[in-house]
């Protein structure tokens, strides 16, 4: 084949052709060439359109405007540049006096004219004593007119070659082939002018043209002499301009100071895009200050239908929301046995007290749950009461009722043989009388009726107590009305449903009343978005997913770590978790995130305190460490400064017998702990639990915690996520070794505030609807988030 395909490069179909190449080559220039030729028309339209705009100011009528600045367009009519009449060429342009018939426009022109203020007409005063200086001489004139004629006759003595070649003659600059005359012709000014005018020009170097006679330019004597020369000393233009006539520039200059006058007048479009450009640096700046910038939004972003969550700091002001606040509403008998009367919780001041099974209560606050609850007719000794931020209630500060004591003769002690038991032959439970302004947020029968504080009845509703020691939001005049402004109360479903987002708003009421001494009270109706044939019910999911709540089963892997740090062992050598949080036990997974600048004041002093946890680089990272002895040191065995702290020895495993150990353990275990990155310098405990000599144990086993991942169903390797410490660091189990917790309650109250861009989540508050079931989905094998009632007003028997 010798060349191989080499020879299809001649071919007219190939683009590496040199002809094809060349075409090519050709249409991109062509296509700059057009670009740039839209780019010169461009800049030419708006330099006529400013000039025209220049005519206009000046004239008060674009007729006006064309005659006083006629001597831009047309040289012969402005005073001091005639036309030539000895038969030279018409534009070339002479530098005679005026005549006398233009004397009186020179002379009107340095008179005060009407509408001059006083700067413009001692303007024109300093132009007439200008004048009348520099008047030229006849002798000038005569011999300006001479170097005329002998340019002239020159002209003629070269005229058969110039109809030759005319482009090789024509010495005109760009300027003055645009114009269509001359203008450094005959203009005078010299190379010694030039260095009057400008003293920088001095010692600059000059390039000067051959002179047309065929003689030495250096016989010619001194360069100052030559005229026509142009300069651009250290990047300034200077150009041989002359002024021909004091009247022509004195009109440019008012022209001027007439324009820059009238851009700045009230009501001008320069006036209004000054003013318009001044706005917006001004609303720039203030979107991005620093004190402002989380406050303030573009006026025209689209109305945001999402939640933002902003709880209120305690020290700033408080929320306060109770369900249910009278017991009218499936607590104390039916509708018409309301407990403590309808207006039990008016302008008055109340607060809800939760029992809790001892030693469920969550580590961490997150809003979600803070333990198991108990049910009402647990007595006093079986349960832990808090408030609603989950810290611990004192039982002789609490509103809440004696229990009732009977006699039971199977008691025998506290808690023997049965919870209820407190002393030999007696039991307690939990009396049934509560007090006005309290919060029966378990005890929801969304079938019942309700009554507003002025005892009117409504369908289907449940009373709702609210305060705030700070003003509420209500809006007035023509927003008064409207649904993105003001305060509101709204119930949404707890991580939604498989019908249902989170985001969804199940029943809503507006408050009106700005300002609260104590509480008040309003109703909410419990139908489902609004549908009088369908009421809320007692809702259950059992799937887990985001934001559940799970404990972790003995399922749960146990692992051998390092003895412990303990306060009460005298040794500073062991192992801890970092990082460490003042009011938290084991710090590490159970250390919940600083969310606040005066959290991490507060907690500055903890940190400080032995052993010292480093900074770890990352704020969702936890890290299990030990300390070590310095050794060949002064320091006392007391001090804490004798000791050190590094990451704990990862384990590595014995060549003889397969086992896992390190420098940090006491023991062999047959392999790593399964807990994640923190714990890889852990073994994995025996099936019994055991940890060999001193070895400590840690496991999650009955920890409590929130799910912030659910695996891909398409990934049999992903695991659930659960974070202790809400969300700042996570952990990996397999569903069997998570046991799903029930929610406080199976809805939530919002107390949200709205303007026209958000809406702002202040409060979440949970409470359960008890009553009826939920109405089953036949189509989808789950229950509807809703009961569906029949024409009686009552659920379906299905349900």
């Amino acid at each position: 084949m010798g060349g191989g395909l080499a020879f299809l490069t001649k071919k007219s179909f190939n683009p590496a052709n040199w002809s094809n190449q060349r075409l090519v080559w050709e249409a991109r220039q062509k296509n700059e060439t057009e670009k740039r030729r839209l780019v010169e028309r461009e800049s030419q339209i708006k330099r006529e359109r400013e000039e025209e705009e220049l005519a206009r100011v000046v004239g008060g009528e674009e007729e006006g405007g064309r005659k006083a600045l006629g001597f831009v367009y047309e040289a012969g009519k402005v005073p001091g540049l005639d036309r030539k009449s000895n038969g030279q060429n018409d534009d070339e342009i002479g530098g005679g006096v005026p005549s006398s018939g233009q004397e009186g426009v020179g002379e009107s022109l340095f008179e005060r004219q009407p509408g001059d203020d006083d700067a413009a007409a001692a303007f024109r005063a300093m132009l007439a004593r200008g004048a009348a200086a520099d008047e030229p001489a006849p002798q000038q004139a005569a011999a300006a007119a001479q170097a005329d004629a002998q340019e002239g006759d020159s002209a003629e003595g070269t005229a058969e070659e110039d109809e030759k070649r005319p482009w090789e003659n024509d010495h005109r600059t760009n300027l003055e082939k645009a114009v269509g005359r001359g203008i450094n012709a005959g203009s005078g000014v010299t190379l010694a002018q030039q260095m009057e005018r400008f003293p920088m020009l001095k010692g600059a170097p000059m390039v000067l043209q051959k002179p047309q006679g065929g003689g030495d330019s250096k016989k010619e004597g001194s360069a100052v002499n030559v005229a026509g020369l142009n300069f651009k000393p250290l990047g300034q233009v200077l150009r041989n301009i002359q002024c021909l006539n004091a009247q022509p520039v004195a009109t440019a200059v008012l022209a001027t100071l007439a324009l820059s006058r009238a851009q700045h007048q009230e009501g001008t479009p320069q006036q209004l895009e000054a003013v318009a450009v001044g706005e917006a640096a001004l609303a720039e700046q203030l979107l991005s200050h620093p004190d402002v910038v989380d406050a303030v939004k573009v006026a025209t972003e689209a109305y945001d239908s999402n939640y933002r969550v902003s709880f209120p700091p305690t020290e700033d002001f408080v929320i306060g929301l109770l369900v249910n606040p009278c017991g009218a509403n499936g607590t104390y008998g039916r509708d018409d046995d309301v407990a403590n009367g309808w207006d039990c919780c008016m302008n008055r001041f109340g607060q809800g007290e939760y029992a809790f099974r001892p030693g469920t209560r969550n580590r961490f606050s997150n809003g979600y749950s803070n333990g198991i609850p108990t049910s009402p007719d647990e007595p006093l000794h079986n349960i832990d009461l808090v408030d609603e931020h989950g810290n611990a209630l004192d039982f002789r500060y609490s509103r809440r009722a004696d229990d009732v004591l009977y006699i039971d003769e199977s008691c025998v002690g506290l808690r023997d043989p049965h919870s209820a038991c407190i002393a030999d032959r007696f039991a307690a439970a939990g009396s049934k009388m509560t007090p006005a302004c309290w919060d029966h947020n378990q005890t929801v029968d969304a079938t019942l009726d309700c009554y507003t504080p002025v005892g009117k009845k409504k369908p289907h509703c449940v009373q709702v107590a609210y305060s705030q020691n700070a003003f509420i939001s209500v809006c007035g005049g023509e927003f008064a009305n409207d649904d993105r402004c003001g305060t509101w109360l709204e119930i949404h479903k707890e991580n939604g449903t498989p019908y249902d987002d989170e985001a969804t708003i199940l029943s809503e009421t507006k408050l009106t009343t700005p300002v609260t001494n104590g509480f008040l009270t309003t109703t909410m109706s419990l139908h489902y978005k609004g549908d009088p044939s369908r009421i809320l019910c007692s809702y259950e999911e059992s799937t887990i997913s985001v934001g559940s709540m799970v404990r972790i089963n003995n399922k749960a892997s146990s692992c051998c770590c390092p003895p412990w740090l303990s306060p009460i062992r005298k040794s500073k050598i062991g192992a801890f978790l970092c990082p460490k949080r003042q009011g938290s036990k084991d710090g590490g997974p159970f250390a919940p995130a600083l969310k606040s600048l005066e959290e991490e004041y507060a907690d500055a002093d903890y940190q400080q305190a032995f052993p010292l946890c480093p900074d770890l680089g990352k704020a969702d990272e936890d890290a299990l460490l030990c300390t070590q002895e310095r050794l060949f040191t002064d320091i006392p065995p007391s001090h804490p400064s004798r000791y050190f702290v590094r990451p704990c020895m990862p384990l590595v495993e014995a060549e003889d017998d397969g086992g896992h150990s390190s420098a940090d353990l006491s023991g062999v275990y047959d392999g790593v702990c399964p807990l994640g990155d923190t714990f890889r310098g852990c073994g994995l405990a025996s099936s019994g639990g055991g940890c060999q000599e001193k070895d400590s144990s840690f496991r999650f086993t009955d920890e409590i915690g929130k799910v912030v991942h659910v695996p891909d169903p398409d990934n049999s390797d992903d695991k659930y996520g659960v974070s202790f410490n809400d969300g700042r660091s996570v952990y990996w189990f397999e569903r069997e070794e998570l046991d799903f917790l029930m929610p406080e309650g199976n809805y939530q109250l919002w107390f949200v505030q709205r303007n026209r861009l958000e809406k702002i989540v202040q409060k979440k508050k949970p409470f359960r609807v008890t009553w009826p079931r939920c109405t089953f989905d036949t189509a989808s094998n789950r229950y509807f988030p809703y009961a569906q009632l029949d024409n009686t007003g009552k659920p379906l028997a299905a349900s």
